[in-house]
């Protein structure tokens, strides 16, 4: 009885059907797995014959001939499977026969499994041997199981030869076994292999938390390809670094607050004025004549900034045509109007995200414009033309302008809301007529410039061309000193600039436009009229001296009139 239980145990613990005749085709035998195949349980079948359960049962023919029938397909209750049918002999007689049957879903399953992973085998080795890789893969023992085309060409060898040797046999110096049994990988080791030192990578094969191999590739086929891999990427950094750069020299600010020169009380204000700006995100109007650097200040007040990092995009709104600015401004989307670009193009406000906008000349903006900037500074939104959502954007505004605003507030010819909204921290420029004494200083920095821009050696100024240049009162300020200096720079072939070298036209201009202290403008008259009449004459005397006449030691000595004012020796 303990071995009939055993065995039916064991029956009942496999996983495909058993059904057992006897020599008169009556069911002896029938697990679990053929109940559960089959649909009917053991009881209802064991005793009665095949025939009776299974009417188109080949079981009979078994019996009677005594030969097998394998690999035969037919339909048992629910599931169609495929079944072994063998004889059972004793003593050369057949006592009955045994049916091994299993699901054909589970077998068609396991067939469509085997055939991926030999889909996946081959077009492994098809994409090894189109890379040309060198690749070496072994078990736990080291064996070879996989070796690329390639690396077996190269070791003198073929795939058939090397597959099932141990990898000391077909690589030398080989560590593939050690890499397998310590689960440790070696990337980037140097490998000598026929005379010739490699860079080859080995890394374990884990499956479920346990190495089951190795697989193996050569990086380089010598170290000098590593050497020259090396000094390409030196390279592309070298490039990426320099493209990094000339983006931010393109869409950053050029300028900070060092570039601002002069001492002034007046410039000094200014300068710190802007200061106070930057370290905060309040939108900020810088203000003063034409020429007097406000595009400088708003450089400087950006890169001091906390968004230094980010973008800085400017804006002349006197330079774009009323129709297009809003685009300009806010982008459009395709088919916005005819002529849009294909896929549209991002606003100004867009590119400037996360930076500072600077809109030079706001006092020329159209009205029309001048509501829509003011609900994109209200709501931090805007929308392109031919756009349905609105966009949030994240951008502090710089406004610039020579215009007085509040005289066109008072004639309607510019909003006084948005006034208001831009005038929150207002930067005053002041002319150059306000801080001649930073002109020594000035002159000497933008001469410097100019003549490395021109590649021309570097020139000095005397004192009587900055007493000349004093009394003038600038009325184009810094750009037309910049204008006048670069004449001179180019045209005088002398390494000293002097009031002579001035053109006519120059001493013209400072004999119509002297220069006025504020002090003087306030006196009477008369004293006005002596102080001009006085500015006058030095012109003129400084205009006819054209230096010392007399030559000494191989150079030319320049003097020039007595001066109230102090200049440096040098500039």
């Amino acid at each position: 009885m303990r071995l009939s239980e055993e065995f039916e145990a064991i029956l009942n613990a496999a996983h495909n059907g058993i059904m057992v005749v006897d020599g008169e085709g009556r069911i002896v035998i029938f697990n679990r797995a053929a109940e559960r195949l089959t649909g009917y349980p053991a009881a209802r079948v064991l005793g009665r014959a095949v025939t009776e359960v299974f009417p188109h049962s080949r079981m009979p023919e078994v019996l009677a001939t005594g030969r097998p029938i394998i690999g035969d397909r037919f339909t048992a209750g629910r599931v169609t499977v495929v079944t072994n049918r063998t004889p059972i002999e004793k003593e050369g007689r057949v006592v009955g026969a045994v049916a091994v049957f299993q699901d054909v879903t589970e077998l068609e399953r396991l067939a469509a499994e085997l055939g991926d992973v030999r889909h996946y085998a081959e077009t492994l080795e098809t994409v090894l041997e189109l890379l040309d890789e060198k690749v070496l893969v072994v078990d736990r023992q080291g064996i070879v199981t996989l070796i690329s085309k390639a690396y077996a060409d190269w070791l003198g060898t073929t795939k058939e030869e090397s597959i099932g040797k141990h990898c000391t046999e077909v690589v030398e110096n080989s560590r593939m076994h050690i890499v397998a049994q310590t689960g440790i990988p070696e990337i980037g080791y140097r490998h000598r292999i026929k005379g010739r030192d490699m860079i080859v990578m080995r890394v374990p094969i884990v499956r479920d938390g346990r190495v089951v191999g190795a697989v193996g590739k050569v990086m380089f086929r010598d170290v000098s390809e590593l050497r020259e891999l090396v000094e390409r990427l030196n390279v592309l950094e070298t490039k990426v670094e320099q493209y990094e750069k000339d983006l931010r020299d393109l869409r950053g600010a050029r300028y900070s607050f060092a570039n601002i020169i002069g001492r002034s009380p007046a410039i000094l204000k200014a300068k710190n004025d802007a200061l106070k700006a930057a370290r905060g995100n309040c939108t900020v109007l810088v203000r003063g004549e034409s020429g007097t650097g406000k595009e400088l200040f708003a450089h400087a007040i950006h890169a001091a900034s906390r968004r230094a990092a980010g973008p800085f995009i400017k804006v002349n709104c006197a330079a774009i045509p009323g129709e297009m600015l809003e685009a300009e401004l806010f982008g459009y989307e395709e088919g916005a109007f005819t002529g849009a670009k294909k896929g549209g193009k991002p606003g100004k406000f867009e590119l400037a995200h996360r930076g500072t906008l600077f809109l030079d000349e706001i006092g020329d903006m159209p009205l029309a414009m001048q509501a829509k900037i003011l609900r994109a500074l209200q709501e931090r939104e805007i929308e392109r033309l031919g756009g349905l959502a609105p966009i949030r954007v994240d951008v502090r505004i710089i406004a610039a302008t020579n215009k007085n605003l509040e005289e066109m507030v008072a004639k309607g010819l510019f909003r006084e809301d948005l006034y208001y909204r831009l005038n929150v921290i207002p930067v005053y420029v002041p002319p150059l007529r306000e801080r001649t004494e930073d002109l020594p200083e000035l002159v000497a920095a933008l001469v410097a410039q100019i003549c490395e821009q021109h590649g021309t050696r570097q020139k000095q100024v005397t004192p009587a061309l900055l007493d000349a240049l004093a009394a003038y009162s600038w009325p184009g300020n810094v750009r037309e000193l910049i204008n006048l200096l670069e004449r001179l720079v180019t045209t005088v072939d002398s390494l000293v600039l002097d009031v002579r070298h001035l053109p006519e036209s120059f001493l013209e201009r400072a004999r119509r436009n002297p220069t006025v202290s504020a002090g003087s403008a306030a006196a009477p008259s008369l004293d006005r009229t002596r102080t001009e009449a006085e500015i006058t004459a030095i012109l003129e005397a400084l205009r006819q001296a054209r230096g010392n006449r007399c030559k000494r030691h191989g150079c030319w000595e320049f003097t020039a009139l007595p001066s109230t004012r102090k200049w440096p020796a040098t500039v």
